[in-house]
């Protein structure tokens, strides 16, 4: 028995539950008109119910062809042989663990964490010769811790205990095939109602579970195969780390080396810099001493031009002053020339009359 069910539409598929039906019905009936129920599930969802499978849908029925019945989905036809007849309770965890992405199973106190790639209810596999249905089957890119991604290599088969326990000769067949298996046991705060009485209250049921399950999934491992090469690769990775290790001690060296030499060089820059600086702050000082130099230079030179010109000038005066009285004192002695002449001359007249006896 199954709550939900794919119900193929234009472009693909959409996943319904039982209520999905019922209440398009209800609203078909007091919009359009009045038909009878099976009348309804003939025009609308005849033929067109599916597993909800990934790959490989299996094609369903309604169980109860009226609207307020406790009615599920099945399979059509008889393929109970594969296991596929069970409970509400068992359907409906299948359909929550493959819609998680992240799985964080617990295994006696010590959690593994699986990041889903791909998963599919009720996988047909072989192993060890016989066929057999896991519940869910689970692809995973990553685990914490890591080993486990290696030691199942990236592969589990979840399986969910409500009414009876998953067969031994599964279990060792399993075991022998290399597959691992993790059996989940649905507790019983967590059990969902086989009935419910609308659509809220199924879909609040599964999201507290899907809550709860997303958190923590309890179980144990029935079969914990290694594979051949596990240890190997073990060795291998071993291995490869320590040539890491030391690579890894090599190039710290070589980097301690190498910022070192940057830290010295970094100083070297530094103390440039700071010469620079210095040597900015001197040029600049020496440029405005300079242009003060230059102000006082050309005050200098407007001064001495000027004073140079003011004592030509006095000298000028001075020489002119010179020349006037050399001219008067050459005037005064030509004057005194003239009249020494004269006196000697009538001196000399005077003597000569003298000589002569004339007075």
């Amino acid at each position: 028995m199954k709550l939900f069910a794919d119900y193929k539409i234009k472009d693909g598929y959409k996943k319904i539950n039982i209520w999905y039906i019922y209440n398009s019905y209800k609203a078909y009936i007091k919009e359009e008109k009045y038909i009878k129920f099976e009348d309804y599930y003939k025009k609308f969802f005849k033929g067109r119910l599916y597993s909800t499978h990934r790959v490989n849908k299996i094609p369903m029925t309604l169980t109860k062809k009226h609207p307020y019945g406790k009615s599920f989905f099945k399979y059509r036809g008889n393929i109970n042989d594969r296991g596929r007849s069970e409970s509400i309770n068992h359907s409906t965890y299948k359909e929550i663990i493959k819609e998680l992405y992240i799985l964080n199973l617990v295994i006696n106190n010590k959690q593994i964490k699986l990041y889903v790639s791909y998963s599919d209810i009720e996988y047909d596999f072989t192993a060890n010769g016989n066929n057999y249905s896991a519940d869910v089957y689970i692809c995973f890119y990553k685990s914490v811790p890591e080993e486990y991604l290696y030691r199942w290599n990236g592969k589990l088969l979840l399986e969910i205990q409500y009414t009876h326990a998953i067969e031994k000769e599964k279990v060792r067949d399993c075991y022998v095939e290399g597959l691992p298996v993790f059996e989940h046991t649905i507790s019983e705060k967590l059990k969902m109602n086989e009935y419910t009485s609308s659509e809220e209250e199924l879909i609040n049921q599964k999201n507290f579970i899907k809550e709860k399950l997303s958190e923590k999934i309890y179980g144990k491992l029935l079969s914990d195969p290694e594979l051949e090469d596990y240890y190997s690769m073990i060795e291998k990775l071993k291995t490869e780390n320590n040539e890491l290790k030391k690579h890894n001690e090599l190039l710290l060296k070589i980097n301690k080396s190498q910022f070192d030499r940057i830290k010295a060089l970094e100083n070297d820059s530094n103390e440039l810099k700071n010469n620079n600086e210095h040597l900015i702050k001197s040029n600049k000082a020496q440029a405005e001493k300079i242009k003060t130099l230059e102000k006082e230079n050309d005050s200098i030179k407007i001064y001495n031009n000027s004073s140079l010109n003011d004592k030509y000038n006095q000298l000028l005066i001075v020489n002119n002053f010179q020349s006037s009285k050399i001219v008067s004192l050459q005037h005064e002695n030509s004057k005194l020339i003239n009249y020494k002449n004269s006196i000697e001359k009538h001196k000399f007249i005077k003597f000569l009359l003298k000589l002569g006896g004339i007075k």
